[in-house]
């Protein structure tokens, strides 16, 4: 009945509940998540890896294309062509600035991931339009080769990464 659903998710003070709604629970609203808090405290040294592992990409050669928005015409495709097939353009300057601290002291990347998946956006949009044999394929092709040399190195040690900037060594 109504009434039995409503004293099951009636929060009761000192008790354990795991069927209240945790988005109005008081008691949820108290007690703090260690793990994200640590996550958010730990954020920008992780970023600090991700910025110098970026510095490292755009001293490539193959980088040249992706430093600044790609424009279409000068890769033998109409603009109308590049923004029907790519919905999120992304380039190596606009990771770069997403790297850096918002004035807020905040960060617009949230996570590693978000900076791993804006990178490996790079080459999915060009390889979507270009094909090998073309230069910026194959520059995209070997950049990319690169990219997943370099992260699949560095992940390990982002994962194991302390507040104290130390990783774990198990």
């Amino acid at each position: 009945s109504t009434k039995d659903l409503r004293n099951l998710f009636k929060l009761r003070m000192g008790t354990p509940s795991d069927t209240h709604d945790k988005l109005r629970c008081e008691r949820c609203k108290i007690i703090a998540d260690d793990a994200e808090l640590e996550a958010k405290k730990i954020l920008p040294k992780k970023l600090n890896l991700c910025h110098d592992l970026l510095d490292k990409m755009v001293k490539m050669e193959d980088a040249a294309f992706f430093l600044k928005p790609l424009i279409a015409e000068d890769n033998g495709i109409t603009t109308q062509e590049y923004e029907k097939q790519v919905k999120q353009p992304i380039d190596l300057g606009i990771i770069r600035s997403k790297l850096n601290v918002l004035p807020d002291k905040s960060y617009a990347y949230k996570s590693v991931s978000g900076f791993s998946k804006d990178v490996n956006r790079i080459f999915s949009n060009t390889l979507k339009i270009w094909v090998p044999g073309q230069e910026i394929a194959d520059a995209a092709r070997r950049l990319q080769g690169w990219w997943l040399n370099e992260w699949t190195g560095i992940v390990p040690v982002l994962m194991s990464m302390k507040l104290d900037g130390e990783a774990c060594t198990n």
